[in-house]
């Protein structure tokens, strides 16, 4: 829908596309969908220092407008351009409203990139890709508004770990990101800049969702719109074909996952060398330690599939996200499955050597609460096992077809047979007496 207009301003000075859940984005001057309607950006007359692009605040806790956003603060920025808490005038909402650089919109093939790949996010659905509302310009600026989110990047919350973090953490991070990769790549979208910074940590869910789909392109999609000579992405998470220039494919952004769970479980970026060329280096050349070299916890499944991930060529790697997901919910079936045998196996002797009364038969563990959330469209869902069914229980709860059982019986038998022969003959005795 097209949004109020503030009463002053020009009638082409907000163009924007706003995205409703399952309503196709309409079609208007949206720069993603007509690449030649590209404007130049300018400074707003009488702007904010620092952010020529907003107009002067109106109320006591603004710090700018932005077409129909009323702007309070900034909560980051990039090479790109700025992240604020806005609220939109017209859904009364409150947004995460992204806005690229003054010097970065003036280049027409940025500004046409940026908006373009940000439409294509824009119609991505998943609990765990943070949602975009709107995409378009105000003033020649490209900008796009999202759900606001609460929380903290991953990048953030492992800094403050300041250790490798639990393998249960771990895998649930790396499966929610797979989640979020699966909705896009099963829309042809590569994300191309998977990393701690760009996954973040929902409060109140605890959650990953996948930020930031400034990089995304369509897997078939023109190379010119996203590769104009410059390697784009973050060199130590980047794929070897994508370190080296290459085409890539949704494969790249598997060893983008595989280099962030590799850090969460090792405390370290594994590829991280300091100047760029030496990262990039290590990217495409350098084989990695096994990850069990540093923690005892990972299993070797956990460790192949790792190196999976991890593989310089991608057709050693899963073909897309949801078969990478399946693969490591199926890891941690099986882990499962075979350490509940292990558990009734360990408490078997202590139970042969009690005395009785014997303890009640023990329950069998639980499935860990992270993978009782997984769901039936994964196509596995881990549940615990019913406990077998207890045997006939006799004699002080002791088994019916124990040896003490057995040997319990044959001497009370014995007994009662003597207490009747006992009987008998005193009966026959006061029979004669008479």
């Amino acid at each position: 829908m097209n949004g109020r207009r503030p009463e002053n301003a020009p009638p082409d000075v907000d163009t924007r596309t706003q995205v409703q859940a399952d309503v196709p984005a309409p079609a208007t001057r949206d720069l993603s969908a007509d690449p030649t309607a590209v404007s130049p950006a300018l400074p707003v007359p009488g702007g904010v220092p620092g952010f020529p692009f907003f107009s002067p605040p109106q109320a006591s806790d603004e710090i700018g407008r932005f077409g129909d956003f009323r702007v309070f603060a900034k909560l980051g920025e990039g090479g790109m351009g700025y992240v604020f808490r806005a609220e939109d005038q017209v859904l009364k909402r409150t947004v995460a409203l992204k806005v690229m650089r003054l010097e970065i919109a003036q280049k027409p093939l940025a500004a046409e990139r940026f908006l373009r790949e940000a439409r294509a996010a824009a119609g991505l659905k998943s609990d765990h890709i943070i949602t975009i509302y709107q995409v378009g310009q105000v003033n020649g600026v490209p900008y796009l508004a999202s759900e606001f989110l609460e929380g903290t990047n991953l990048d953030d919350w492992m800094k403050r770990q300041s250790r490798a973090v639990p393998l249960a953490q771990a895998l649930r991070i790396a499966r929610d990101t797979l989640r979020g990769l699966a909705s896009a790549h099963e829309k042809g979208l590569i994300h191309r800049d998977i990393k701690p910074a760009n996954l973040w940590l929902e409060k109140g869910t605890a959650r990953i969702k996948l930020l930031d789909f400034g990089l995304t392109r369509s897997a078939d999609g023109d190379m010119r719109l996203t590769a104009d000579g410059a390697v784009v992405g973050t060199p130590a998470y980047m794929s070897p074909e994508q370190a080296a220039g290459k085409p890539v494919d949704v494969r790249s952004d598997l060893f983008s996952v595989g280099t962030v769970l590799y850090t969460l479980l090792s405390g370290r970026n594994p590829f991280s060398r300091g100047e760029v060329l030496e990262t990039l280096r290590a990217v495409c050349f350098e084989a990695l330690p096994p990850v069990t070299g540093v923690r005892t916890d990972v299993t070797p499944e956990f460790a192949t599939y790792l190196e999976r991930l991890l593989a310089k060529e991608p057709d050693r790697r899963p073909a897309n996200a949801k078969e990478a997901l399946r693969e490591l919910v199926a890891i941690e079936k099986a882990r499962q499955s075979a350490a509940k045998p292990a558990a009734f196996t360990a408490v078997m002797p202590a139970l042969e050597m009690m005395a009785p009364p014997a303890a009640a038969a023990p329950a069998p563990p639980a499935a860990p609460k992270d993978w009782q959330e997984l769901t039936n469209s994964e196509g596995i869902v881990v549940k615990p096992k019913p406990p077998p069914s207890a045997k006939t229980q006799s004699y002080r709860n002791l088994p019916a077809d124990s040896p003490e059982t057995k040997t319990r019986g044959t001497t009370m038998m014995i007994a009662a047979g003597v207490v009747m022969i006992v009987v008998a003959a005193v009966v026959f005795a006061l029979i004669l007496s008479k």
